[in-house]
């Protein structure tokens, strides 16, 4: 698993800091439901473009906190933002897959991690597989289900169920590192987008490939999934450490 993937967690400092409580929250529900993450390296990206007591106080907390854990490491970023730090981690980590954590999500079902990269390795037009953040989308309205507007079965991979989606996001997911370098990243400056973001400018080229040429042309060279048949539960609650107030 080690050679295989790299976790990434983004942070910064949120009116909640010096607590840790949502990144706690965060860490202890990821190493309990995806199985085997232990095994992996994972970079904790910490923005650390102002830096003042809160600040100061954030990364020792964050430093006491992952003393739990045998395999994580606090990166103190000169870049602000989730897009600067997104970027920097797809370029230089060196396994072929990314699982990217941003730090205010809740995961609330079993994950199989190795059963999902054997399924990278041996499908290649799998290349993003996101945690659905509501269940049964089959049984939603085509408005509630916001960006999966689309959404199919996965009948050709036999190993695990997965769900053929119309959106591109970066909610908690395991990425392809070389789709996106080879690829996505050009569409990054997409036009009309907000080009601070990564999701956004993904979001939008996407939309407009299944507008102009169809779903199921687009989906086979995109190759964007959530984990998980389209009925399936919801796998991710969203802690929003903007709004959490201090602790």
């Amino acid at each position: 698993m080690k050679d295989k993937v790299t976790v990434i967690t983004t942070t910064h400092v949120h009116s909640y800091a010096p607590s840790t409580s949502v990144l706690k929250k965060n860490l202890h529900s990821a190493y309990k439901m995806f199985t085997d993450i232990g095994k992996c390296s994972h970079l904790i990206y910490l923005d650390s473009k102002t830096k003042d007591s809160n600040y100061d106080n954030y990364v020792k907390n964050i430093l006491e906190l992952i003393k739990n854990f045998s395999n994580i490491q606090l990166i103190d970023s000169p870049n602000s933002g989730y897009k600067f730090n997104y970027w920097h981690a797809v370029n230089t980590i060196k396994t072929p897959y990314m699982l990217f954590l941003e730090h205010d999500w809740d995961f609330l079902e079993p994950v199989n991690l190795p059963l999902l990269v054997d399924v990278f390795d041996k499908y290649n037009k799998i290349n993003l597989v996101k945690l659905p953040k509501r269940a049964n989308m089959l049984g939603m309205n085509k408005e509630d289900r916001l960006w999966d507007f689309i959404v199919k079965p996965e009948n050709d991979v036999s190993e695990l169920s997965l769900t053929k989606t119309s959106s591109f996001a970066t909610n908690p997911h395991l990425i392809r590192v070389s789709k996106f370098l080879n690829e996505w990243k050009y569409h990054l400056s997409y036009p009309g987008s907000n080009h601070s973001s990564i999701e956004l400018p993904l979001r939008d080229k996407y939309r407009d490939e299944i507008a102009d040429f169809g779903f199921d042309e687009v989906h086979k060279r995109w190759g964007c999934y959530n984990y998980d048949a389209p009925d399936g539960p919801k796998y991710i609650n969203h802690l929003d450490a903007s709004k959490s107030g201090k602790t």
